[in-house]
């Protein structure tokens, strides 16, 4: 089987239709496209982990529509793959065993922000090495920011001098989500 993904992507993205054609076209070619991927799977499980090789990557499988609509422009009536599954996205098989596999992680969210001492003449003598289109500047508001999400999600936070690789090695691989 062949689909011309390159004709698919262009027709969202040209100017020349209009909001309608464009509702038609993902209408037409989410439900060609489910017929064509999905249906030949049969029965599935309510839980879905898809793993795309190459250009299947850029298909959003839980937008897919499962019957054609009687108007595609009335959204709220698409029968989407995504409403009557759990799908899941994954790089790879192996990705997916390892994660399957491992442990729950002790904690969720490890959030580092390291500070650096704010020296005017390095600062300076940075900026004329770096040129204007370099954007390596100093992180004015990443403790901040790591505080927000800390009040959010809980976890650990590494901030200042805390900050340090030492450290971050030490809690790194107990965290699921890291910062």
């Amino acid at each position: 089987m062949t689909i011309n993904f390159d004709g698919i992507f262009n027709t969202f993205y040209d100017s020349k239709y209009d909001k309608g054609e464009m509702n038609a076209q993902y209408a037409k070619y989410g439900h060609l496209l489910y017929q064509k991927l999905i249906a030949p799977l049969g029965n599935l499980r309510e839980e879905v982990i898809i793993i795309p090789d190459g250009e299947l990557g850029f298909i959003p499988f839980d937008a897919l529509l499962q019957k054609a609509p009687s108007d595609p422009n009335r959204f709220s009536t698409h029968e989407y793959f995504g409403k009557n599954y759990q799908v899941s996205n994954n790089y790879s098989a192996t990705l997916w065993l390892e994660m399957r596999a491992k442990t729950a992680w002790k904690e969720g969210f490890l959030g580092i922000a390291p500070t650096f001492p704010i020296n005017p003449v390095m600062e300076n003598a940075l900026s004329n090495i770096r040129g204007k289109e370099d954007n390596l500047w100093r992180l004015d508001f990443n403790e901040s920011e790591v505080e927000g999400i800390y009040k959010l999600f809980g976890g650990r936070k590494l901030l200042s001098t805390q900050a340090n690789i030492e450290e971050f090695k030490k809690w790194a691989s107990n965290y699921g989500i890291l910062h």
